[in-house]
């Protein structure tokens, strides 16, 4: 990726570089790397249907295995992280049409403390 898209310029290298790395993965021995999500603007959906079935060990796999934050001992307890607290907050969720065998999630976000302010964009 030669240019960073706008939605990360406000990423630290550090962060950055952990974003680079989420889209990175290796698929029947082969690493594929997907396109910047934020480069694609009308290929999103909302119909929820067309989702690929996802479960808890799914997620779990993605958060532990690749470069993040989240801890095996923060999965057992995942009613105590903040993002479970704020699920609430989650408006509607869209789907970037597949890159088999990876398909990327966004959504808007209200930000808790002021739920009178205008949705943010998460992906």
């Amino acid at each position: 990726m030669s240019s960073r898209s706008a939605q990360t310029l406000h990423l630290e290298s550090s962060e950055y570089a952990r974003y680079l790395q989420k889209l990175r993965f290796i698929h029947d021995g082969e690493e594929i790397t997907l396109t910047d999500p934020y480069s694609f603007s009308d290929s999103w959906t909302d119909d929820v249907n067309s989702w690929p079935e996802v479960t808890f060990g799914d997620i779990y796999t993605y958060l532990i295995d690749s470069p993040g934050m989240y801890t095996k001992e923060a999965m057992k307890a995942y009613k105590s992280l903040e993002a479970w607290r704020n699920i609430s907050f989650v408006e509607t969720i869209y789907m970037l049409n597949c890159q088999l065998p990876v398909c990327v999630l966004k959504c808007r976000v209200k930000p808790s403390q002021r739920v009178t302010e205008k949705p943010m964009n998460h992906g």
